[in-house]
């Protein structure tokens, strides 16, 4: 008998699975008829992202050792094996995992502030014209390398602040070759204003965002090599930070996302009753 519950599975308590459901349903997959379910799917691949599992052997390899406990860990009856979840990587619509994370990033933003919280920066242009009012920075800039502005504003209308609370940078730039202005937001507060203003230019959002996937959703490697298998791994880690993001929120744990995610990481496999006893008995 059982003593009390598998870490993961209180883990999994925290996901919204009627909006999965929700979500699924919209879609004809042609695979919602195998043994493994797309949540069986989706809750294996987080298994594995928690595991910190750095190939999909190595996740399997878990998953056929711990077979018993498969349907506990609510990866189903049928023990998850390397060519099952293989061809449900490269066969099933990324678009299903891509929606649910969207909707896990809508949830964090309720609690967090979306990118700003996940310890990332963003640079977007503005369009429309915002009402906001300014914190500090001067109006006007002069001789500072086609900077016009470089303020520090808050939005004023009720949409827009309850998309982003806090305090936002707003940096007017010159382009000379253009002959125009361009207006940027962003949470960085660090780099030159022009800094940013090249940033954005030369589209650098790519190069950052494997960064950040690098350093924060801890995806070392792919675990397979079609742009399906791909896209779907990087969308159960989004999931997955989310998920951990709210966690430690809603638990108040008083540690990082990255400490949470790595004790959860180590402790998937074993049972406690309390949730918060193994972040605070350490």
């Amino acid at each position: 008998m059982h003593i009390g519950t598998f870490v993961f599975a209180q883990i999994v308590q925290f996901l919204p699975q009627k909006q999965f459901r929700r979500i699924l349903a919209k879609y004809n997959d042609r695979t919602k008829g195998w043994s493994m379910s797309h949540w069986n799917h989706l809750l294996v691949l987080m298994f594995g992202q928690l595991m910190g599992c750095g190939s999909l052997r190595e996740l399997t390899d878990i998953t056929t050792a711990h077979a018993k406990k498969s349907k506990h860990l609510g990866f189903g009856h049928q023990p998850i094996n390397r060519q099952m979840l293989s061809k449900a990587n490269a066969l099933r619509d990324h678009h299903i995992f891509e929606e649910f994370a969207f909707y896990m990033v809508s949830i964090a933003q309720a609690r967090l502030y979306r990118i700003h919280v996940f310890g990332a920066f963003f640079i977007i242009r503005e369009k429309g014209k915002p009402a906001y009012e300014i914190v500090d920075g001067e109006s006007i800039l002069d001789g500072t390398d086609n900077v016009l502005k470089d303020q520090t504003i808050r939005f004023t209308k009720k949409d827009n602040q309850e998309k982003y609370p806090g305090v936002i940078r707003r940096i007017v730039y010159y382009a000379p070759r253009l002959h125009r202005s361009f207006v940027y937001y962003t949470n960085n507060f660090y780099l030159s204003a022009k800094g940013i203003a090249l940033l954005y230019k030369y589209r650098w959002q790519v190069e950052l965002f494997f960064k950040w996937i690098k350093q924060h959703l801890q995806v070392k490697r792919f675990w397979g090599e079609s742009e399906n298998a791909v896209r779907i791994q990087i969308h159960v880690a989004i999931i997955s930070y989310c998920l951990i993001a709210i966690i430690e929120h809603d638990l108040k744990i008083g540690r990082s996302v990255f400490e949470v995610m790595r004790i959860l990481g180590k402790s998937s496999l074993t049972m406690d009753r309390n949730r918060k006893h193994i972040f605070f008995s350490l």
